[in-house]
């Protein structure tokens, strides 16, 4: 692109919807959606357990990650050299699809703010003079709002299961062969701060999106109509069934006492 067409697309833009609250509210939003997700899928931990072997002790640990699908975690049967036992322990549970659910959701509002602050800077008449496309961007955030507050629930709930089914002492129930025979106990529990902030950011895009609904609601045709906006044309205020105004209904075209033309009164009548 060169300088000239860099120059016109630059001038073109139209700032004024960042000093609005629509638009402001739609760069806390982006901005929002983004630590959402990332604090979702970007989180990976483990879970520990000491099992006392004869000849010593030894840590136990297995690794989980998003999209928490905790039955592909798995360790040997065999914790101690000392063991018999063959095969692998499998975590219970799978927290995949509320954790699927959010990110995706997240992901979904991170684009439509992108796309809608286009519009909002590079199309501004549009914005204003096509009824459309208010209307869409605020049935869309609306919904985007109900799916914040969905999905947020979920993730919260998915969240509470992922800690219990992957605290060391109910992995140490799945061990029945070796910890039966050697003492197992928990050592750590994983570090899950990430991912209770993951659910605070959920809640707060539900919060700032249900805000943004009533200033996509100022501008959008319904609230115009109720507020009298779609009216038609003169500006002035006319009596009704053409009345003068004072006239009593049922004098149309009478103009009032003591007028021009009056049949009742007027200047050298007695």
């Amino acid at each position: 692109m060169d300088a000239a067409k860099l120059t016109q697309v630059v001038t073109g833009v139209s700032w004024r919807p960042l000093k609005e609250p629509r638009g402001f509210l739609r760069i806390v939003e982006w901005f929002l959606a983004i630590f959402a997700f990332a604090t979702t899928c970007g989180f990976d931990s483990y879970t520990t357990f000491v099992v006392a072997c004869p000849s010593g002790d030894k840590v136990i640990e297995t690794p989980f990650g998003y999209p928490y699908r905790l039955s592909s975690s798995w360790f040997n049967y065999n914790l101690c050299p000392e063991s018999e036992s063959t095969g692998k322990y499998n975590l219970e549970g799978s927290m995949a699809g509320p954790a699927q659910f959010f990110v995706a959701v997240g992901v979904i509002a991170f684009l439509y703010c992108l796309a809608i602050l286009v519009i909002y800077l590079f199309f501004a008449p549009t914005y204003r003079e096509n009824a459309l496309v208010p209307n869409i961007d605020l049935v869309v955030t609306a919904v985007l709002a109900v799916f914040w507050l969905i999905s947020s629930a979920a993730w919260a709930k998915g969240l509470s299961d992922l800690k219990y089914y992957t605290s060391p002492s109910e992995v140490i129930k799945l061990c029945t062969k070796d910890c039966d025979q050697w003492t197992c106990t928990p050592k750590f529990e994983g570090s899950y701060s990430t991912l209770n902030v993951s659910v605070i950011f959920g809640f707060l895009n539900w919060l700032v999106w249900t805000c943004n609904i009533w200033f996509l609601y100022k501008e959008s045709t319904w609230f115009k109509a109720r507020s009298g906006g779609g009216g038609g044309g003169g500006g002035g205020v006319q009596s009704p069934q053409g009345q003068y105004p004072g006239q009593y209904p049922g004098q149309q075209g009478v103009p009032p006492m003591g007028g021009v033309g009056s049949p009742t009164g007027g200047p050298g009548q007695m």
